[in-house]
């Protein structure tokens, strides 16, 4: 991951997504590519759920909390199969906590943000109600060039979508 962040540096990026997984270290993972990086490039921490309690996920980001590269938490846990436990984890870690838009999570004030993704419609539902809550997200689209343009074209009139993204293929 050290030499994907230099060459992203070189391509003019200012964030890398990490996949946080529990067979490899992650502190480690961040300690090694905050090496190769200035202390202004942000590293998201995606955990897809991995760190399973709210118990497990605050014992290893408050370790990242401590990592001035260390910008944003994804899905530290599935935030809404316990909305108790992803407050509490909120009130609990400095660094902000996204998760996979649902709405059990933006009425509760569970986390700082969102992804967001889906149809054209669905894409519009959930930036509309993330931004009457004030809550920023990304657009996570996967598919071909045309794609890259709907994400562009969808991120510039949504007023939330203020959080890195880009699109794969």
């Amino acid at each position: 991951w050290a030499a994907e962040a230099k060459e992203s540096l070189k391509r003019g990026h200012t964030s890398f997504k990490m996949k946080a997984r529990p067979w490899r270290d992650v502190i480690e993972q961040v300690e090694e590519v905050e090496k190769v990086v200035p202390t202004d490039y942000k590293f998201d921490l995606d955990f897809n759920g991995f760190l399973l309690t709210q118990a497990k996920a605050e014992i290893i980001l408050q370790q990242l909390d401590d990592h001035e590269n260390v910008g944003i938490y994804e899905s530290p846990f599935w935030l809404s199969s316990d909305i108790t436990g992803a407050k509490l984890l909120r009130e609990r870690v400095r660094k902000p906590i996204v998760e996979h838009f649902n709405e059990s999570c933006l009425h509760a004030h569970a986390c700082d943000g969102f992804v967001v993704s889906g149809s054209p419609n669905s894409i519009q539902r959930s930036g509309i109600l993330a931004a009457s809550l004030n809550k920023p997200f990304w657009l996570q689209l996967v598919g071909t060039g045309i794609t890259s343009t709907f994400a562009a074209h969808m991120g510039s009139v949504l007023s939330h979508a203020q959080l890195p993204y880009i699109t794969t293929s």
